[in-house]
């Protein structure tokens, strides 16, 4: 009898989690990561360029966004945009960093809005010592 219980907890609790969430696959935000260039020798600036591949037509959705980049070398840099004006909407995002050190860096970059759709795109970057 406890076995069936805990069972049948089971199965309500992962129903509820499943129907609460209201993003559907279509509001999902998806991105494409680049970088310029992937790899060189240090110290390398590289430019990062992402881009939302799906927003024709949902601009208004994808108002209030928030950026997080992190470049795999321990250096971070995030923005939230201000979601109580009405902001012009930005499809790519665009930014440079340095790397000093060689090595295989992963860096990722993750964009989301109030309403916890969002998507994590990354690239591995090479630095070669001289």
């Amino acid at each position: 009898m406890k076995i069936a219980s805990l069972f049948l907890i089971i199965i309500v609790c992962c129903c509820y989690c499943a129907t609460t969430n209201k993003s559907t696959q279509e509001d999902t935000i998806m991105l494409t990561l680049f970088a310029h260039p992937k790899q060189g020798f240090k110290p390398l600036t590289v430019v990062f360029e992402a881009e939302i591949i799906n927003y024709k037509g949902k601009e208004d959705k994808y108002s209030c966004l928030t950026e997080k980049w992190d470049f795999g070398d321990g250096s971070k840099s995030s923005h939230q945009a201000n979601c109580k004006e009405k902001l012009e909407f930005k499809n790519k995002f665009i930014i440079s960093h340095t790397y000093y050190g060689p090595g295989k860096y992963r860096a990722q970059f993750v964009l989301g809005d109030n309403k916890l759709r969002s998507d994590v795109a990354w690239i591995n970057v090479l630095i070669a010592g001289i």
